[in-house]
């Protein structure tokens, strides 16, 4: 009969144990786990979410003062920004946010929620690659030296493919000129027509390359961090920019992710197809 009692007494005790354990993991918190609270100009929020009681919503807010502007509020958990990895594990990836602080709040299917402040930064200084960069017109002169750009050094390039990993971008004789990616499979050349351009000048010297820089561009109003990750982050901006003026400031990222501004400071002379033979730029990069 003891020995009865005993094991009665160790079955409740087990039950009971059981109960607290089911208990715990329901009113576990949620957990906010962010890489670092500080972002880098160009990268993306990134780090982990716990919850053993699933994810109702992730909400991201601006904080300008006492007031927070609504940025995003997530509640599809299957892909990226935010993606359920595991039973109670969530990956945050998160791109595109612009210089400031901010606030993301995760909240579970039972209410409960952790929430952490985080700063991006400005992307550092605008600093200078290089002055008074001439680029030649690549349709005009297609063996020309000058007509392709890196943008790390400033050091111009003829279009070939001994140089093709270094060039960022070339600038196009046409109308309007067109300062753009070597790359025809992404509409290098898409404001015109096949009909308007030479495909022994330009066709061939790009459809064979195995690297073709896909660098963005835009026209912005100011060299500031935000108008430039707003012209050209992510998906933003195009392959191309045109009606090139002096004065312009064309923001661009590169494929290997360098964000900067070209300052358009002269126009060749005109020619024939209603465009420049050069154009000369100041190339500035963020550091």
């Amino acid at each position: 009969m003891k020995k009865m009692n005993v094991f009665f007494m160790a079955a409740i005790l087990l039950v009971g144990l059981m109960f607290v354990s089911c208990s715990d993991d329901k009113d576990a918190l949620p957990e906010l786990h962010l890489t670092s609270s500080t972002v880098a100009f160009g990268e993306s929020l990134t780090g982990t979410i716990i919850s053993a009681n699933g994810l109702q919503t992730v909400k991201i807010v601006r904080v300008v003062g006492d007031t927070e502007q609504a940025v995003a509020d997530i509640s599809s958990f299957t892909d990226f920004p935010i993606k359920k990895t595991s039973d109670d594990t969530y990956t945050i990836d998160y791109p595109g946010l612009s210089e400031g602080t901010y606030k993301i709040t995760v909240i579970d299917m039972e209410g409960n929620e952790d929430a952490i402040n985080f700063q991006v930064g400005s992307g550092g200084n605008l600093t200078l690659v290089k002055s008074g960069v001439v680029i030649s017109s690549v349709q005009a002169e297609p063996s020309s030296a000058t007509s392709c750009c890196a943008s790390a050094t400033g050091l111009v390039f003829s279009p070939s493919a001994a140089t093709q990993g270094d060039i960022d971008f070339v600038y196009f004789n046409g109308n309007p000129s067109n300062l753009t990616t070597p790359n025809p499979n992404n509409g290098l050349y898409s404001p015109w027509s096949a009909a308007q351009l030479s495909v022994t000048t330009v066709a061939s010297i790009f459809q064979n390359w195995t690297v073709r820089n896909a660098t963005r561009f835009k026209k912005v109003a100011d060299k500031t961090s935000a108008s430039v990750w707003a012209g050209v982050y992510g998906d933003a901006g195009d392959n191309f920019v045109s009606d090139l003026a002096v004065g312009d400031l064309i923001a661009f990222k590169t494929e290997y992710g360098t964000f900067g501004v070209l300052t358009v400071t002269a126009l060749g002379a005109a020619e024939g197809w209603g465009g420049n033979a050069s154009v000369t730029v100041t190339i500035e990069t963020f550091q």
